[in-house]
């Protein structure tokens, strides 16, 4: 059985949606092309709030 790999994406204060929503839907599209959960994606920073993209939308990671 394969493990499954954490994959943490770091967010910083002004960063690009893009940034954090791109890699995480290729991670969910090999899950759905394998059948399984291969990887296991986490928004992280060292922020203790919600991180506020340039656009002005809030990202909530995993302190």
């Amino acid at each position: 059985m394969t493990p499954t790999h954490r994959i943490a994406i770091v967010a910083m204060q002004g960063l690009q949606l893009l940034d954090v929503i791109g890699p995480s839907d290729v991670f969910a599209e090999a899950n759905c092309q394998s059948g399984r959960d291969n990887y296991s994606v986490e928004v992280v920073s060292t922020y203790g709030s919600p991180i506020r993209g340039s656009s002005g939308v809030a990202v909530i990671p995993i302190t």
